[in-house]
């Protein structure tokens, strides 16, 4: 099964279901969706949730993508607007406080290390190239293959393989030196292919083999879990400097829907405990909207759109709340939906 290419695990996974197979994809792609990932957001652990959120994102798709020769751009470019979702302010944050440091820094003082000066730059700058000019690149410098693999992959002879090599390396070279980064596309080359990929922290291929597969098939409280539990409240933006200090920094989720009043009062028919498989669900008043908490943790707070729908906007996502009475007039339970997508129907527990 080693010697299949990604169409042909894909394609078992997605017509045979083969959890076998879709291991060996999460195997052979992790680490440098991980790495990847811990560029874009600088801290291992939010690194994590995004690796797992990309192999979700793989599993559900897995019909529409068996027939791309290569992954590794769909990965990328999954795994790029995934951390950009989760926390879309951190590319401007750590911006400003590389600049601030650099300010800092006394005349004529240089950068250690290469891959440090472009480490945090390289994912954006990749986002910025083509389709097939970024899907080379990875392929040469992440997957070590020779232009022979990379030409028989894209359907293109080995000299044109190496021409759109060279020429997809030298754009990269023009955005990152933008950034100030001033090595020749060669030694851009070098350094990507060494430090680029690191491994994935051991115990996370298996996990997010078996969450990805299971979400995909059935998934009603992983779906909850990931949408709502790890990514509400990570309620953060991050400010980084690679090499230096993590810093969080407590942002509000919630916006209000504008044009729908209740009063405080009648909020209260509103709040109880609602059942979810291993989590303990709350909504509770927080001024004139419902706060949902989550193990304990506010995950988001709603507010009346109409009739008894709540919403709630997120980082451009909206949280849908409907809540569904019984007939002696007493709330039962209320249907969660995620940007269109039906997440469940949590039943009130009676007190």
């Amino acid at each position: 099964m080693n010697e299949q290419t990604d169409a042909e695990l894909l394609q078992a996974y997605a017509h045979r279901h083969s959890e076998a197979a879709f291991a060996l994809l999460v195997r052979r792609h992790i680490d440098f969706v991980y790495s990847a990932a811990r560029r874009m957001v600088c801290d291992p652990h939010l690194a994590e949730d995004v690796t797992q959120g990309v192999f979700v994102a793989l599993a559900r798709n897995a019909i529409q993508l068996s027939e791309r020769s290569t992954l590794i751009g769909w990965l990328h470019r999954t795994a790029k607007n995934i951390a950009a979702h989760t926390v879309r302010t951190i590319e401007r944050r750590r911006a400003r406080e590389q600049e601030a440091v650099t300010m800092n820094e006394l005349p004529g003082q240089q950068t250690d290390c290469p891959w440090k000066q472009i480490a945090p730059h390289l994912d954006s700058a990749l986002g910025e190239l083509k389709d097939s000019d970024r899907e080379a690149i990875l392929m040469r410098y992440i997957l070590n293959q020779d232009f022979q693999s990379i030409g028989r992959t894209l359907n293109l002879s080995d000299d044109t393989a190496q021409k759109r090599v060279s020429r997809a390396l030298e754009r990269l070279r023009e955005i990152l030196a933008s950034h100030g980064f001033t090595a020749s596309a060669s030694g851009l080359g070098i350094i990507i292919s060494t430090h680029a990929v690191e491994a994935a922290p051991a115990g996370l291929a298996p996990s997010v083999s078996t969450t990805a597969t299971s979400t995909a098939t059935a998934g009603t409280t992983s779906i909850i879990t990931m949408t709502l539990l790890k990514k509400s409240i990570l309620v953060s933006a991050i400010l980084v400097l690679c090499g230096g200090a993590v810093v969080l920094t407590q942002r509000k989720i919630a916006t209000k829907a504008s044009g729908n009043e209740i009063g405080t009062a009648n909020l209260s028919q509103y709040v109880g405990r609602f059942e979810m498989p291993g989590h303990k669900i709350e909504t509770r008043k927080e001024g004139d909207g419902i706060a949902v908490i989550i193990d304990g943790n506010q995950a988001f707070i709603a507010h009346l759109q109409s009739g008894e729908k709540f919403t709630s906007h997120d980082h451009n996502s909206l949280t849908e709340m409907t809540f569904v009475r019984d007939a002696t007039g007493r709330v039962k339970e209320f249907a969660l939906v995620r940007d269109g997508r039906k997440l469940g129907d949590l039943k009130r527990i009676v007190e």
